[in-house]
This record gives C-alpha cells, sequence and structure tokens, in this order.
C-alpha cells in the first residue's frame, strides 16, 4: 500500500525486496494482486475465521496529494487518518485508541513511544481463531515435557487425536509435516524438524511446501500436540531492512507520490499477529475427514504414525482454495506469548 506512493529507487528497492521482479511484471499487477488477497481476506472477516485491519496515519501537517488518499480507499480499502505527530502524547493516545477500537480491545497499546518527526505510521493487524473440522481429545489432555532447547524444559497441556491426515516426510531437510483441515475452507500445516536440526532446512521445507503436499498421502496418524496461542509485536522497521527494504525508512526516502513537500521523511511501521487454537472441534474424532482430503493418496496402516509436538515446531495457515498461507510461524515455548 505504502508503494502507491514511493517513486524512483524507493519504489523498486520496496517492491523487488518483496520478491516481484519489475522486469517482467507491472507495478499496477502487484497492487491488483494485493487486492485479490485482500478480498480473500474480507471473506474470512465476514465468515468470523479472522480479523484483518490496516491503518494508516499521515501527518496532518503536510499537503498530501488526494490521488493517494483514492487510490489507498480503492485499492487496498483503507481510508488515510490525518494526525498532528508534533503532538506526542495525544497522538500516542489517539493511535492507541484507535487501534483498540478497529480491533475489538485485542489490541490496547500498541505504540509506547513515537517521534515527533514521524510523517506516516503503518499499522497491520491480523487476528485468527482457528476451529478443527474434527476436534481433538481435551478431556483425555494430560501433562507432558516440552524441550523448549538443550537446557529448558517445560510441562505443557497436551491434546492428541488419531485419525487420516495428510502426511509428508522430508529426509533431505529431516522434517516432518502434517495438514489438518479448520472449519471454513482453511487448514494448518506443522511442521516439526528432527532433532538438532538448523531451521534453515525447515525454513526451505515451507518454501517448498506445494511440491511437499503434492507428494504427501493420506496417512493414518496419531498427533500429540501442545495447546497454544500465538501473539507477536514487531517493528517492520527493524525487521524489513534485514530482507533488502531499507530506502523507505530512510529520510532521504521518494515520498512525492504523497506529497510534493520536500523534506526529511520517517517512515514507521508496526506489525501485529495473534492466532488461537481451539481444543474443540466441528465434528466428532470418530468421524472420517471430510471429503477434500480425497486429493491425496490413501495410504493405511494398522499402527498409526505417532507424531509428538513435544519442541519447538513451525506452521502456517492456508487457504484450501488458493492455497495462499495467511500466517506463518513458529512455536518455541507453548507457555508463552
Amino acid at each position: 500500500m505504502v508503494s502507491l506512493g514511493t517513486r524512483s529507487t524507493t519504489l523498486t528497492n520496496l517492491l523487488e525486496g518483496l520478491g516481484f521482479d519489475l522486469k517482467v511484471i507491472k507495478v499496477w499487477d502487484v497492487h491488483h494482486g494485493f487486492q485479490s488477497v485482500i478480498q480473500m481476506l474480507k471473506q474470512l472477516n465476514r465468515a468470523g475465521h479472522l480479523m484483518h485491519r490496516d491503518m494508516l496515519f499521515i501527518d496532518s501537517n503536510r499537503k498530501i496529494n488526494s490521488p493517494f488518499l483514492w487510490d489507498t480507499q480503492a485499492m487496498y480499502d483503507v481510508r488515510a487518518r490525518m494526525i498532528d505527530f508534533r503532538d506526542v502524547v495525544k497522538t500516542k493516545k489517539q493511535i492507541n485508541h484507535f487501534v483498540a477500537e478497529k480491533t475489538h480491545k485485542r489490541t490496547k497499546e500498541l505504540i509506547t513511544s513515537l517521534n515527533p518527526h514521524t510523517f506516516l505510521f503503518l499499522v497491520d493487524y491480523i487476528f485468527f481463531k482457528g476451529t478443527w473440522e474434527m476436534a481433538f481429545h481435551s478431556n483425555l489432555m494430560h501433562k507432558e515435557d516440552f524441550f523448549v532447547d538443550k537446557h529448558t524444559t517445560v510441562p505443557v497441556d497436551m491434546i492428541w487425536k488419531t485419525g487420516q491426515m495428510i502426511y509428508s516426510r522430508s529426509e533431505e531437510l529431516f522434517a516432518t509435516m502434517v495438514k489438518i483441515p479448520f472449519v471454513g475452507n482453511m487448514s494448518i500445516v506443522l511442521v516439526l524438524p528432527d532433532v538438532g536440526q538448523p531451521d534453515s532446512a525447515v525454513k526451505e521445507m515451507v518454501v517448498q511446501r506445494a511440491t511437499l503436499l503434492k507428494s504427501s498421502n493420506m496417512r493414518w496418524v496419531h498427533i500429540i500436540m501442545p495447546k497454544f496461542k500465538i501473539s507477536s509485536k514487531i517493528d517492520l522497521k527493524k525487521i524489513l531492512p534485514k530482507m533488502g527494504i531499507s530506502n523507505v525508512f530512510t529520510t532521504g526516502a521518494n515520498f512525492s507520490g504523497i506529497t510534493k513537500e520536500d523534506f526529511p521523511t520517517i517512515f514507521e511501521a508496526m506489525h501485529e499477529a495473534t492466532m488461537e487454537v481451539s481444543k474443540e472441534g466441528k465434528m466428532d474424532t470418530s468421524k472420517d475427514m471430510d471429503s477434500r482430503n480425497t486429493i491425496a493418496c490413501h495410504t493405511y496402516t494398522a499402527t498409526p504414525l505417532v507424531v509428538k509436538f513435544n519442541r519447538p515446531f513451525f506452521l502456517f495457515v492456508e487457504d484450501w482454495m488458493t492455497q495462499r498461507a495467511i500466517l506463518m510461524g513458529k512455536v518455541f515455548n507453548p507457555t508463552a506469548e
């Protein structure tokens, strides 16, 4: 969305940092692609499974180009709010109140400090609550050790179930993957690295998830996993430069698509994501999984494969229809958010 207002090397650095090759794709095609993602998120919003909000605050002391405001609303369904960043105490309170209101008070204090010279402040928030298509046996929940690292072990509540699940094993990447459906045309993919394996191998597996899922089988699996909730607040100004997106955060960034005024710009961006997974499910675990899973090759064994998530693991939530990842994360310690 911010790229609508950037020009020259700032625009190129931003989009190429996101992985777009501007030699083969037009800038407006990128925006139209994001539009389709936003439409998908809106559908999930309406279904009650997900809440997504983008909020943009702009310095009210600057003269803003009207086309930028029109485009952000038309393309990204975001109505920019003008705010006086020079009054730090009042503005911080206003932003936190507005964000809390838009997120139904799930986020109460997004920002604790603010630069009075800020020009743009972008807030991205996503909340997801998953309900299993088939419930886990929460009534038989029990305590087990979760091995956070070589030196840290914590007791956690484990839930389990046995059933037909999409399963994949990669000896090359030293990891096991299980895919389980949620209610609402979504599913969660859990990736369990082998003991002692580096994250780099699993990250490669996540990149190749489409290929791995095509080669996966429907297997009889006994899965044991901890109850967990993931919540993270990320200052994108610290993270995006590590991906190569740095120009937009410099005082010399070109925001001439937003304003024709020439001044040192300060751009701030925060992202917050929360994911909750209910232990309940739509159907009893004695029933088979729905017919969507018949796309995989069925392989059954008398003794189920046991997959126990008792050490840090990766996950991502994807839309079943588009195969797009909505959320990605890693559970380090289930007892801490």
